[in-house]
C-alpha cells in the first residue's frame, strides 16, 4: 500500500513537472522578453505592399547585400554591427520592422536584439532572401534599382565608411598590442 502511494505520488509531481514544462514554452517569448513573429516572405510581400513605411532591415553583410541582391527599399545593418548603428534605426517603437537574411537565422538574431532595445512591432523573415528569391519575387542588385542581373564591379567607399575602417582597424591592433 506506502509504495503504490509514493508512486502515485510521484507521478503527480511529474505530471505537474510536464505542465509546467509546456507553459513555460508556450510562453518562452514572454519570458525572454523576446516578442517577434516569423513570417514567410509571400507575408513579407503582402506586408510590404499594403505598408509602404515598414522599415526594411537587411542584416546581411554589404557584400551579400550588392552582390546577391536585395529588396528594394532595404536599408542593410550586418547583424553584428546592430548595437553600433541605431541612430539609424527607426526613433519609434511602434514603427514596423522586418528582417531579413539569407535563411533566416541571422535576422532571428537582429529580431530579438530589435526586441531588447524596446521595438515591439517586430517581424523576421524566417525564409530570407532565398525564399524571396525562390518565389520570384522582385529585388535588384548593386545600387541602380533598375538593375536585377549584373552585380555592381565595384564599390565607392564613403567618408563615413572609411572613418569606421580606420577606427575598427585601430581598435584592432590596440587589442593585439596589449596582448
Amino acid at each position: 500500500m506506502r509504495i503504490l502511494f509514493r508512486n502515485k505520488l510521484r507521478g503527480k509531481w511529474v505530471l505537474s513537472l510536464i505542465i509546467c514544462g509546456i507553459i513555460l514554452i508556450q510562453n518562452i517569448n514572454q519570458v525572454t522578453g523576446v516578442d517577434y513573429e516569423n513570417i514567410s516572405s509571400i507575408e513579407a510581400k503582402n506586408r510590404l505592399e499594403i505598408d509602404p513605411n515598414i522599415f526594411l532591415l537587411d542584416v546581411r553583410s554589404s557584400y551579400e547585400f550588392y552582390e546577391d541582391g536585395h529588396i528594394l527599399g532595404a536599408i542593410n545593418i550586418n547583424v553584428y554591427y546592430l548595437s553600433y548603428s541605431k541612430e539609424i534605426l527607426p526613433s519609434s517603437n511602434e514603427t514596423g520592422i522586418l528582417v531579413y537574411c539569407d535563411d533566416g537565422l541571422r535576422s532571428k538574431t537582429a529580431a530579438q536584439k530589435l526586441c531588447e532595445y524596446g521595438y515591439n512591432n517586430v517581424s523576421n523573415m524566417e525564409d530570407g532572401f532565398n525564399g524571396w528569391k525562390d518565389n520570384g519575387f522582385p529585388y535588384i542588385i548593386g545600387t541602380d534599382p533598375s538593375q536585377t542581373s549584373d552585380p555592381v564591379p565595384w564599390k565607392v567607399l564613403n567618408f563615413s565608411s572609411c572613418f569606421a575602417l580606420l577606427i575598427l582597424t585601430i581598435a584592432i591592433r590596440s587589442r593585439k598590442n596589449k596582448k
